[in-house]
């Protein structure tokens, strides 16, 4: 008996199980109960997230996952360039960040059929993260306060922190790096700050705010 595999519109023919192997046709000799099965999946495509931007310095990873064909795939850069610290590792784009720029590149993905399909991706450089605020301004006791504790770099949004010391009560850090409110106690407090991105970059930066009476 010979048994022939015809894919429909929109899906592949990858090959057969059981009794039969490989992807002609399924010649089975009836000697007793034979199961053989057809494989069939998508096509191949290359519908994954487009490879995440990056930071100066800021260890990379960007997993990529094809949809459809017949895996394991395999991957190249047919044109343009990876930047520069990155590298193309089996199915993820890693490495660490040496130069800021865009960079284009042309990728191809092959899947164990023989399919192939290409894409064109841009991945960005940004600059380190690093905050530019030299000093806070001083306080009184009683009277509204507000600074502004500003960066540099990177790419919003950004998270911010107070990872030592104590804001004087009355005062609080609001998501966007501003210090506001209405202090009720004196003193000089020594506060360190920590600012993240959507990249993964982090920096610290430390200041003394005095409140006077």
């Amino acid at each position: 008996m010979t048994l022939t595999a015809l894919a429909k519109s929109g899906s592949l023919f990858s090959g057969w199980t059981d009794a039969c192997s490989g992807t002609a046709d399924c010649v089975v000799t009836m000697v007793g109960n034979k199961t053989v099965t057809a494989v069939f999946t998508q096509p191949l495509s290359v519908n994954f997230s487009v490879p995440r931007n990056g930071e100066l310095g800021v260890a990379y990873n960007a997993i990529l996952t094809p949809e459809g064909g017949f895996p394991p795939y395999g991957f190249e850069v047919v044109s343009g360039a990876l930047p520069q610290g990155l590298n193309l590792n089996s199915a993820a784009i890693v490495g660490t960040p040496l130069l800021t720029g865009g960079r284009a590149f042309t990728l191809r993905v092959t899947d164990q059929l023989g399919s192939s399909v290409t894409r064109k991706f841009k991945i960005t450089i940004y600059k380190p993260l690093g905050i530019t605020t030299t000093r806070l301004v001083p306080g009184r006791v009683g009277r509204n306060y507000r600074a502004v504790v500003k960066v540099s770099g990177a790419k919003t949004p950004y998270t911010w922190s107070l990872v030592s010391g104590n804001l004087p009560t009355g005062l609080s850090l609001q998501s966007t790096g501003r210090i506001t409110g209405v202090p009720t106690e004196t003193g000089q407090f020594s506060l360190t700050f920590e600012v993240s991105d959507s990249l993964g970059g982090k920096a610290q930066k430390g200041f003394t705010l005095i409140i006077n009476p």
